[in-house]
């Protein structure tokens, strides 16, 4: 069923017709928030379970036309909103002893952990990002979004996301390099 018709059932007081769409949709909203929260689990779950229950106090006094892209924003001020009511919520930064002690390990045992490390290295660099350059990253890439469609989730124009994005992946290369593990992600 189209999500159009179930919005026309939701609003019907249909429980099941909701229950599918939070089927179909909330996989990704936690995958968005989790990467726009810089992976808290908590506070994760927290968002995407206030998401959906703003989502349903939508519908049933608003028609919706395009969910998908509703759900995002809706996600996204969420976020926002509990960044800013959250002062302590630094964005966390990587730990620089941390990060020399696991590349001197790396070095040890190259063969046997060289994928896993770069995935993980890569999720600790992109702590260093703002939310907004982890969030147009995690569109760009994890959920393959044109930059069109990026633009339209966000409210801005293509270009400001062509910027956005360049500039992001700038931080992170100059970042990659400030650490000395420029060539493991590069490998």
């Amino acid at each position: 069923m189209p999500d159009e018709q179930l919005i026309l059932e939701i609003q019907k007081w249909k429980v099941d017709a909701f229950e599918e769409l939070y089927e179909r949709r909330h996989k990704k909203v936690y995958a968005y928030l989790w990467n726009f929260l810089n992976y808290n689990y908590d506070d994760t779950v927290s968002l995407t379970s206030d998401v959906f229950i703003k989502l349903y106090e939508y519908i049933k006094k608003n028609s919706l036309n395009n969910v998908k892209w509703f759900v995002y924003r809706l996600a996204h001020n969420l976020a926002i909103d509990w960044i800013r009511s959250n002062k302590s919520y630094s964005g966390l930064s990587l730990d620089q002893t941390y990060l020399k002690e696991t590349l001197s390990y790396v070095d040890e045992h190259k063969h046997n952990i060289e994928s896993v490390f770069k995935q993980k290295l890569f999720e600790k660099l992109l702590t260093y990002l703002d939310p907004q350059q982890r969030e147009i990253l995690y569109f760009a890439y994890q959920e393959k979004k044109s930059y069109q469609e990026i633009a339209n989730i966000l409210w801005t124009t293509k270009n400001s996301v062509w910027t956005l994005i360049f500039n992001a992946k700038k931080k992170l290369n100059d970042l990659a390099k400030h650490h000395w593990i420029y060539q493991e992600l590069l490998s």
